[in-house]
């Protein structure tokens, strides 16, 4: 794809060096850039300079022609991408995405029929709460203006299965919010799943879908913990989840670090009730390999290495082992929070469950 994407950059540059007013021709470079950004994402590169170009591209096919709607939407969706890899290294991403909530608007303006619109707008809300929420700010007020979005969609199309699916992004993150509050997180899930559920049997092929309903389930896991209840059949549906998705995209390094999530909740279970949980961390830090080296800089992945260390530590009679597991639990946390430093809320309790470690 590499070198059709500079083709198709290089034809909208000498089309447009012929027409200077031709909409297609900004269009099309736009999109060329857009996704030849993504591709630099998925490599572990820095995509900001193409995303801006890809910017430039779209705002100059609005200049010529203001009613261009998929430019609007488009535009929107290079600024989304930009907060996107802003917000996974530790940038505020706020300005990037009130753009794109605003050429989103612009488009429903245009054509209030146009579901996509709807759909990447409250993809964008979504990415702001999420970012509120691991900067310490309430994210149900954004969280329910992305659902509003979301329901927007799939009311102009009931079979959208992205919308569904995002909208479950939404459902979960409200559980998640609600269990660091300590609150009960079973209404949110419910809902997050069915929505998941719904989007996966439209189409089967949404990827990401899968390590997001596998964090559902985990969540439902954690919960029941929490409860003094078995999460035994959370458990299974995690893991059955997990598989699915690295049979649909077995590059998906996000996959990996979802089937190691479900390992390590798994010895948490185990480890509550005084089982040996050797097997679980050792397939557990088999995925997490599997994960950094499909993507070394996957921050949640080092997260979920840090606590694997720290489960293992906690197992640990020798002093001496257990200061070392401890040690390496406390660099995997660094090395991640100097990828992602807004993880750092987030961490509080591994950070203060290594630090039990080193006192004792």
């Amino acid at each position: 794809p590499g070198p059709f994407l500079d083709q198709s950059i290089a034809a909208a540059d000498r089309a447009i060096d012929l027409d200077s007013e031709s909409v297609a021709a900004y269009f099309t470079r736009g999109g060329a850039l857009t996704v030849t950004a993504l591709r630099e994402l998925a490599g572990g590169g820095d995509p900001q300079s193409t995303l801006a170009e890809a910017v430039a591209s779209f705002e100059s096919a609005i200049a010529i022609d203001p009613g261009a709607v998929l430019a609007h939407d488009d535009l929107g969706y290079a600024w989304e991408r930009l907060a996107r890899y802003q917000m996974g290294i530790g940038i505020d991403p706020r300005p990037a995405l009130e753009r794109a909530v605003e050429a989103f608007g612009r488009a429903i303006s245009i054509n209030p029929a146009y579901a996509n619109a709807y759909n990447n707008s409250g993809i964008a809300l979504w990415r702001r709460a999420i970012y509120e929420m691991r900067t310490g700010a309430d994210p149900r007020s954004t969280l329910g203006e992305a659902v509003v979005a979301f329901d927007s969609a799939i009311e102009r199309n009931p079979d959208y299965a992205y919308a569904y699916a995002n909208r479950g992004l939404a459902g979960r993150t409200l559980a998640r919010y609600a269990l660091a509050s300590g609150e009960d997180p079973t209404e949110s899930l419910n809902r997050a799943r069915t929505d998941f559920e719904r989007a996966l049997s439209l189409n089967p092929q949404i990827f990401w879908a899968y390590p997001e309903k596998t964090a559902v389930e985990l969540a439902a896991a954690h919960w029941a913990l929490r409860s003094g209840e078995s999460p035994h059949l959370y458990l299974d549906a995690a893991a059955d989840s997990a598989d699915k998705a690295l049979i649909v995209n077995p590059q998906n390094s996000v996959a990996y670090q979802s089937a190691a999530e479900v390992y390590r909740w798994r010895a948490e279970w185990r480890l509550s009730q005084g089982r040996s949980v050797r097997a679980e961390l050792i397939e557990g830090q088999r995925l997490i390999e599997e994960a950094l080296a499909r993507n070394p800089g996957l921050a949640l992945a080092m997260v979920t290495e840090s606590t694997l260390k720290a489960i293992q530590a906690e197992t640990e009679q020798d002093p001496r082992s257990r200061a070392a597991l401890a040690a390496e639990a406390s660099a995997g946390l660094r090395r991640a929070l100097e990828v992602n430093p807004l993880l750092e809320r987030e961490t509080e309790e591994l950070r203060t469950r290594i630090a039990a470690l080193h006192s004792n």
